[in-house]
């Protein structure tokens, strides 16, 4: 019997233990994104991104393939649990006038602890298009994506 007992101890951890480690996944789709290159995705990843924050869980938000234009934004925490950025997709920079500042950041990611940034994306930022140029100097002061 205590060999028994102990058999059923042990499978319902291992039972717990798989739960929790799959994460809830908020996909921007579930926001009101289409895969089209030239939705604006911004609000619906930065409403993805928060709702994973507040998660008391680990979270992942995912942009799934497909092509998707972004805005700046910046992701920021602290958050509640580990988080997961999964991207998929191709994400371009908007190159629509007034939709960029030269002197920040296309994509931030700050005050975050145990975050995770993978996937198979492709990060444009269109060049001059949408940043346009960084004067006289070779290089700009700015990179457009970072980590603090």
């Amino acid at each position: 019997m205590g060999k028994l007992n102990i058999a059923a101890i042990f499978l319902m951890m291992l039972f717990a233990s798989t739960a929790q480690a799959h994460p809830i996944v908020f996909d921007v789709r579930k926001y009101g994104v289409t895969a089209d290159g030239a939705t604006d995705i911004s609000k619906a990843l930065l409403s993805a991104f928060r709702d994973a924050c507040a998660s008391p869980t680990p979270s992942k938000v995912l942009v799934p393939k497909g092509k998707f234009a972004l805005r700046q934004v910046i992701l920021q925490g602290p958050c509640k649990a580990p988080i997961h950025v999964q991207i998929e997709g191709n994400i371009k920079a908007l190159t629509q006038d007034g939709t960029t500042n030269a002197g920040s950041s296309w994509i931030a990611f700050q005050y975050l602890s145990n975050f995770t940034l993978s996937g198979g994306a492709v990060f444009d930022g269109q060049g001059p298009k949408a940043w346009g140029t960084c004067g006289k100097s070779t290089y700009c002061k700015k990179l457009p994506i970072v980590s603090s």
